[in-house]
């Protein structure tokens, strides 16, 4: 299985890298290491063998990813299964 999550580095994204590297799931991730935040995040996951870190917008498409998550952006990317999330804090909720 493999997944990919954009921005993978803003703190829902780590959530969703660091819980499927924990599964064994290769994870390839995109975003920027602009932030001491983003840089810690990539210094936690960044040496485990199935994660892949690609900066910008240049993912390699070989086979496309099982599931991709794009949180709050658009990004252009092949998957089976395409999730888009959104953390704005201001929309309501009926839960």
């Amino acid at each position: 299985m493999r997944v990919f999550v954009y921005p993978c580095f803003d703190q829902f994204g780590y959530q969703l890298v660091n819980y499927y590297l924990n599964s064994g799931v290769e994870v390839v991730g995109s975003g920027s290491l602009e932030t001491e935040d983003e840089m810690f995040y990539f210094a936690m996951v960044g040496r485990n063998s199935n994660f892949n870190f690609v900066e910008g917008e240049e993912v390699e498409q070989r086979e496309p990813f099982d599931q991709a998550f794009l949180i709050g952006e658009d990004f252009n990317v092949n998957a089976k299964q395409i999730f888009k999330l959104s953390t704005d804090e201001n929309k309501n909720s009926d839960i």
